[in-house]
């Protein structure tokens, strides 16, 4: 199921050692506090943003249950390396915490979206492929 893909890229991301990837912040945002529900949940609303949503068009997702929601929103839509991506801003309010972040996806050759790569253009100056 695609909807299960998002939360497995995020548990990758979340899962890079702090000490080479300073991901520390990650312990306190909303998305340590989701269920499995609240996945669930998000996962068609990534699905849907990314797949059909124009670039700024917000789409929404909220858990009753557990009070989790959010919005997932593509900012812009551009081609690297032949394939389609998009930047995107992810705003999430669950246990007590709220964010926002951004992420670049890019179309995979089966249809699915993955978190693209960061790579330095020069020191201390982070850019998206």
């Amino acid at each position: 199921m695609r909807a299960r893909i998002f939360p497995a890229l995020l548990g990758l991301v979340m899962s890079f050692p702090a000490a080479a990837a300073n991901w520390n912040f990650l312990e306190f945002s909303p998305a340590n506090s989701f269920t499995d529900q609240d996945w669930e949940r998000m996962g068609p609303a990534m699905d849907g943003a990314l797949d059909k949503a124009a670039d700024n068009d917000t789409r929404g997702w909220n858990n009753p249950q557990s009070g989790a929601y959010g919005t997932i929103q593509p900012l812009s839509t551009y081609e690297a390396r032949g394939t389609t991506c998009r930047r995107t801003e992810i705003y999430n309010n669950a246990g007590g915490a709220s964010g926002t972040t951004q992420f670049d996806f890019c179309r995979q050759e089966d249809g699915t979206w993955k978190v693209a790569p960061r790579r330095r253009s020069a020191p201390g100056a982070a850019t998206w492929n």
